[in-house]
């Protein structure tokens, strides 16, 4: 039934699907006849017959009790049915050789046996037909086949000319983020970063940043929707320009946010689909009803798309439908080809166990506790508003819950509220007033406020002293953001640079820190240190 390879407009194709519904039957009917002859005519003969019975039962149980339903696991068993589905026809034709002595009636039981195969046939012709069209011009090929209702997707992502461009439109030193390998093949020696669509938002960012990311390549479903849309959404840092599209295939350009740009809407098959999306993204944190009520709407228009269902379910958990959500998730588990969705749905479900385990839970600390459990899953999933809605629970049942207090001062600085995270740590400060989290958010907003009148010298001496209380409190990452500032303003400052090229490391970013050291190096030539590391992540990076 797969759509991805053959044009169901196909003329042959078309009559194929017309008939199918019927003739259906009489395949599975025949191939496991002929399967069930060739394994009893094996049996009678063959003496490594028990052998491949074993192997079947060992095969098939681990495949049944497997959470994950995959297609690709049958592939092993499809060799064996049809090599004994073979020789069932085999057999069924030399006993009608001997049964009807008429030779025409033998032809006309062959010529029958040969038309099931007939769907195989006309499945093939299209799949090398269109790689035939493909291979003229994946341009017009798509633009022929773009307003079919089902064209066949993997035709429609030409990666070798969007390489095309961005090598025609970007220096040797560019670096290019695409969950597709293969576009390596063509980018003339520039960096491809490869990145899962349903990786953590934060990680995503993070990568962006360390790496230097010019552009990002990204696939359109045939209804319009980015398969890094979600990311694009979600991303606290940076903005998606689209400066290209063919077929389905976009360029981004990233840039910071706060410049100019056109938001992350590139022209579509069904660009409303993609506005319909983005909406529902949007509002899932603050109106999951509404959210949920278009997310529906796509799917009626659509279909039961896998980034719907996942996030019609995680719109029914912010609402507080924690069974519903439950429900939607659990589909994953049994969904064919949904092995991306499986951990977030997990992850969700585990969420969920815990929200279920705080509301059930008659003592107040445990309650306070589990719902700032909840909060920090929620941070780290990239759902911002939640996590800090969760920690305000936690606070409501316990004011003194000292973890949930630095936490939410923590966050509410980093999202940019200063206001909230100054009175969090004022009132943290007075549970535990030497704990270095304590001292280090003092710190930060100390120093935060003379950076707004101190002088240049001052302005970096500041700035260091954000990033050792960052790196005290164990925030790497926002120490990283700190560190960028300073050699934005001073580019051959030692320390920071020292600094950066530590905290890439212990991130295992290594190209970013070999470049970092690599600068400390033409400062410093004779530092050994350096050139250890230098050595070391060399070996790293081969």
């Amino acid at each position: 039934r797969s759509n991805s390879l053959i044009s169901t407009t196909d003329p042959f194709v078309a009559v194929v699907l017309k008939i199918m519904p019927v003739a259906q039957f009489v395949l599975i009917g025949a191939a496991l006849g002929f399967l069930a002859a060739g394994l009893w005519y094996e049996s009678k003969r063959s003496k490594y017959f028990a052998f491949i019975v074993v192997f079947f039962i060992c095969y098939c149980g681990p495949i049944i009790f497997y959470p994950i339903n995959d297609i690709r696991f049958l592939f092993p068993l499809a060799v064996a049915m049809i090599y004994f589905a073979v020789i069932g026809v085999k057999q069924t034709l030399d006993w009608c050789r001997r049964v009807l002595k008429h030779k025409a009636l033998y032809y006309l039981t062959a010529g029958s046996l040969s038309l099931l195969i007939l769907p195989d046939i006309i499945w093939v012709q299209s799949y090398v037909r269109n790689n035939w069209l493909y291979a003229r011009s994946s341009e017009r090929f798509f633009e022929k086949l773009q307003n079919d209702p089902a064209y066949p997707e993997l035709f429609a992502k030409p990666l070798h000319l969007a390489a095309k461009w961005i090598v025609q439109n970007s220096d040797s030193s560019a670096v290019i983020v695409s969950r597709w390998k293969e576009l390596g093949i063509w980018l003339e020696g520039r960096k491809l970063v490869e990145n899962n669509p349903q990786t953590l938002s934060d990680l995503f960012d993070y990568n962006l940043r360390d790496y230097k990311v010019k552009y990002v390549v990204s696939l359109s479903s045939w209804a319009g929707i980015s398969e890094f849309g979600n990311l694009f959404i979600k991303s606290q840092r940076f903005a998606f320009v689209p400066v290209y599209r063919i077929a389905n295939v976009e360029v981004y350009e990233v840039r910071r946010k706060g410049l100019t740009c056109g938001g992350e809407n590139a022209a579509a098959p069904d660009s409303s689909n993609r506005a319909v999306f983005q909406k529902a993204l949007l509002l899932l944190e603050d109106d999951p009803l509404q959210a949920e009520h278009l997310l529906n709407e796509l799917v009626l228009k659509m279909g039961p798309y896998g980034t719907l269902t996942f996030h019609i379910g995680v719109a029914k958990e912010f609402s507080g439908e924690l069974d519903s959500a439950e429900t939607y998730f659990k589909k994953f588990r049994s969904v064919s080809q949904a092995g991306s969705y499986i951990l977030q749905a997990w992850y969700h479900q585990d969420i969920i166990e815990r929200i279920k385990m705080a509301a059930a839970s008659k003592s107040m600390k445990e309650r306070a506790e589990r719902f700032y459990d909840v909060a920090v899953n929620y941070w780290d999933i990239g759902y911002r508003k939640q996590a800090i809605r969760m920690l305000h629970r936690s606070i409501e049942l316990d004011s003194n819950f000292f973890p949930a207090r630095i936490t939410l001062s923590i966050f509410s600085l980093i999202v940019g509220d200063t206001v909230n995270a100054r009175k969090d740590i004022q009132l943290a400060s007075s549970l535990e007033p030497a704990n270095p989290l304590v001292t280090g958010m003092t710190t930060i907003l100390r120093c935060s406020d003379l950076l707004k009148s101190g002088s240049y010298a001052k302005q970096i001496e500041l700035n260091l002293e954000i990033v050792n209380a960052y790196i005290a409190m164990g925030l790497r990452e926002n120490a990283i953001d700190e560190l960028l500032k300073i050699l934005q303003k001073d580019p051959n400052n030692r320390t920071s640079l020292r600094l950066l090229a530590e905290s890439y490391e212990m991130k295992n970013r290594y190209a970013p820190a070999f470049e970092i050291y690599k600068r400390l190096d033409i400062l410093n030539p004779s530092n050994p240190v350096v050139t250890r590391k230098l050595h070391e992540l060399s070996l790293q990076l081969q």
